[in-house]
């Protein structure tokens, strides 16, 4: 949607909606809720549909700009759930539920109705929100290694909950051993365009388009779904300039380097159940890559009954960065449907959920959810350890250079048999092989 979509241009789209609920469910025959909001509260009018049906009314002038209004339409996850309704998009200017959603926050930002967290987090007024923004950028930078046709673009490392995903990215692209150049590209603009501050994301896209268009030609990889599927579906129709680049998760890149024989890692003898991002599996329709991945490392995947296109939201996505009592309502609930699989660990394929799940479980759960590519990284990690094992059942003698080692590594595993190897107390020159 442009970005200077008036009322008047929404009017058709949104008459159209018949209020059938298909925009609360997924597909046939299963036909799980899919529609948080309206999981949470069982009312039409919140859900993708009331939410187009209350865009309408404002249109026509039946409804005012209140603080119920925004309190809806901020609740919303943007999962797009709703966006599997076929009958909103067909008419110009060819607009699914999600984005009428997008575009009522934004007449909401104009008329002053920004809910408190979100007010707290970016600012009360678009100076601040730019002013912010600005500071950000600061941190940001020119490609590195230029002349690869492939950059991993890095956006907002300050937060520290993606900072572990995109370490796990840049080391396996040193493993794979194939030129990847990294750009450090400052904060992330879809937060402006998914909470409603279109006037601000104007301004800023325009400060970051130097950036971007050093991107021209490359294949781009993306840590974060939400920025990849706003750089592959949004930015073209919303920047001064189109950049043509070829946007990719980094899922995609590692299943590429695993067919052609570039990527090798230790099978994983776990069972473990697949979340699927909701900007990677319904937004970019990415949904067998990760799985191929794990399918290559051994593991047991065991599925939850809402998976792939039918995902259900972890409840991130609703005002990124910010939790809120709705957040931790969708992903205790997901975590259910996690805990009914009987799976040692939950994976998912972005840094937004992994944190999500990690708030809401208890300290010693906390651990059992994690990154796709930190559980590839891993896997890649002790496949280098196990060659450097041996498969004993008794004390052997070893220098002092092999005992050095072992205090590094106390515990590795055996291709062969289960085992870990630990410095013998009474000998500094022996070590111990105890099965496990």
């Amino acid at each position: 949607m442009k970005l200077h979509t008036s009322l008047e241009d929404i009017k058709r789209p949104v008459s159209l909606c018949i209020r059938d609920g298909m925009c609360t469910y997924g597909e046939w025959p299963r036909c799980y809720p899919l529609c948080p909001i309206y999981a949470r509260h069982r009312v039409f009018t919140a859900s993708g549909g009331g939410l187009v049906c209350l865009a309408h009314a404002v249109a026509e002038n039946r409804i005012g700009y209140t603080s119920t209004l925004a309190e809806f339409a901020y609740e919303c996850t943007l999962c797009e759930a709703c966006d599997m309704c076929e009958i909103i998009p067909v008419p110009p200017p060819h607009v699914g539920p999600v984005e009428v959603i997008r575009f009522l926050r934004h007449q909401l930002v104009r008329e002053g109705m920004i809910p408190e967290p979100i007010a707290e987090k970016y600012g009360e007024d678009r100076g601040v929100r730019v002013a912010r923004f600005k500071a950000g950028m600061d941190a940001a930078g020119r490609i590195r290694e230029a002349d690869a046709g492939t950059v991993l673009l890095v956006e907002s490392p300050a937060r520290a909950f993606e900072g572990s995903s995109y370490e796990a990215a840049v080391r396996l692209v040193s493993k794979i051993g194939q030129p990847v150049g990294l750009l450090e590209a400052g904060p992330p603009i879809y937060d402006l365009y998914d909470l409603g501050f279109w006037d601000e994301l104007e301004e800023v896209m325009y400060l970051k388009s130097g950036l971007i268009r050093g991107l021209e030609g490359k294949d781009v990889l993306f840590v974060d779904p939400h920025g990849l599927e706003f750089f592959a579906r949004r930015y073209g129709e919303l920047a001064p300039a189109n950049v043509e680049m070829r946007c990719r998760h980094f899922s995609q890149f590692l299943a590429d380097a695993v067919a052609g024989g570039r990527l090798k890692a230790r099978k994983e003898r776990i069972a473990v159940s697949y979340h699927d991002p909701c900007h990677l599996s319904r937004g970019m329709g990415i949904s067998e890559e990760p799985r191929d991945l794990l399918s290559f490392l051994g593991v047991e995947l065991l599925e939850m009954k809402r998976s792939a296109s039918s995902t259900y939201c972890c409840g991130a996505a609703g005002i990124p960065g910010v939790s809120t009592e709705f957040s931790r309502w969708c992903a205790s609930e997901r975590l259910e449907e996690f805990r009914e699989t009987g799976a040692d660990l939950l994976i998912t394929a972005c840094p937004h959920c992994k944190e999500m799940f990690r708030e809401v479980l208890p300290e010693g759960d906390k651990n059992r959810v994690k990154d796709l590519l930190e559980f590839v990284l891993r896997a890649q990690e002790y496949m280098k350890r196990e060659a450097m094992t041996f498969n004993l059942t008794q004390h052997i003698e070893i220098d002092q250079v092999m005992l050095d080692l072992f205090k590094q590594l106390p515990s590795m595993v055996s291709r062969d048999k289960d085992v870990q190897w630990y410095p013998d107390g009474d000998s500094g020159f022996y070590a111990t092989v105890v099965v496990i």
